[in-house]
């Protein structure tokens, strides 16, 4: 009898994904766009060979340690259990890529919805993503930029959760994914910086008063810990590295951001063209002005840091995680939930952006 019932269970549960109203929810219509651009980066995905980035990953994976010169150690494990799977094939090397480019896509569209987006705002938020030049470059490619973005992207739709519906116990989420993402790409620590310095100067202050950011915070520590104990064992050669790095000189901040203009910004700026004033809803102040000064502290940093094209991934992070946002009228934005949220959203969204909106010298 519990087989049968099991058998029964299995099929409805089937029946329900496969159903009118599954198949045509706003969560569907992000899944087909992330499919298509799966399908896209695939079909590319065996017509230049191997880049020379890949090359210096797949041999990482073939001398496993807890940490590399110049990058945190998951992109060398990751490419030795490509070789244990597929011994290196291009195109199941580059499968990885296109799935984390899918991802991003979904992550991005639920940032939205999470603003209060409805299904235009979603799909378009999305489709900026799939579009952004930078991304379908590196959902071309086996490295750990696509990997580093996805995780940006799912610590900031993490984040907006915790700020709107006041769950602190989400900072453990918070905790692993920036660990997952420091074992990626140290870059992973701009976007920490970016977020505390957010907290600190909004209300949200109040939230570093309880145990779950520390708590957080030290989940990400614990996945950092072996690379720093790797880099203490070998006479630290990160930090000598990156001291003598030619590619954090460059032509400085106007330069850095010049390169957003080229590679990310024009389609960034089409999105948000129908509201120019802001690009979150006034339904949700507290998200809009903790990541204003989360995603320019995150980014000022990062300009002061590097110009060139090569470490422009820094601000791209930022860009993926705080999608476009057009007017309600245009894009369809849903009204909150609670009443008191409804009448915070009936203010002017533009007026209400500008007073709120860190002023810049």
């Amino acid at each position: 009898m519990d087989s049968r019932a099991t058998t029964s269970v299995l099929p409805a549960a089937a029946r329900s994904l496969l159903s009118r109203p599954a198949l045509t929810s706003d969560t569907a219509f992000l899944v087909y766009l992330a499919l298509v651009n799966f399908a896209v980066h695939l079909v590319g995905a065996n017509n230049y060979g191997y880049f020379r980035d890949e090359l210096y990953y797949l041999a990482d994976g073939r001398h496993l340690a807890f940490g590399y010169v110049d990058q945190p150690p998951l992109i060398g494990w990751l490419a030795a259990l490509m070789d244990l799977l597929t011994h290196d094939n291009l195109v199941a090397l580059h499968v990885v890529s296109a799935l984390a480019a899918a991802c991003l896509t979904v992550v991005v569209g639920l940032i939205a919805r999470e603003l209060g987006g409805g299904r235009f705002a979603q799909l378009l938020a999305a489709l900026a993503s799939v579009v952004a030049i930078v991304f379908m470059a590196t959902g071309s490619l086996f490295s750990m930029d696509v990997l580093d973005e996805l995780w940006w992207a799912l610590g900031a739709y993490v984040l907006v959760r915790l700020i709107r519906r006041q769950e602190p116990r989400l900072w453990l989420v918070f905790g692993l994914i920036a660990g997952v993402g420091l074992l990626t790409k140290l870059t992973m620590l701009f976007f920490g910086f970016g977020v505390v310095a957010g907290f600190l100067l909004t209300p949200l202050r109040a939230q570093f008063r309880t145990r779950w950011p520390w708590l957080g915070g030290a989940i990400a520590f614990v996945f950092l810990l072996p690379y720093i104990l790797w880099n203490a064992t070998n006479g630290w050669p990160t930090p000598e590295f990156w001291r003598h790095y030619g590619g954090l000189s460059g032509g400085g901040p106007l330069g850095f951001f010049g390169n957003q203009v080229l590679i990310i910004k024009s389609i960034h700026s089409i999105c948000r063209s129908s509201s120019p004033d802001c690009s979150f809803t006034s339904a949700v102040p507290r998200a809009s002005r903790f990541a204003r000064w989360a995603g320019r502290t995150s980014s000022s940093t990062c300009s002061s840091r590097s110009s060139t094209p090569r470490r422009t991934s820094w601000r791209r992070r930022i860009r993926s995680s705080l999608p476009a946002a057009p007017s309600s009228s245009s894009a369809h934005w849903r009204a909150p939930a609670t009443s008191s949220q409804r009448q915070r959203g009936q203010a002017d969204s533009a007026g209400w952006c500008r007073r709120m909106s860190p002023r810049w010298p």
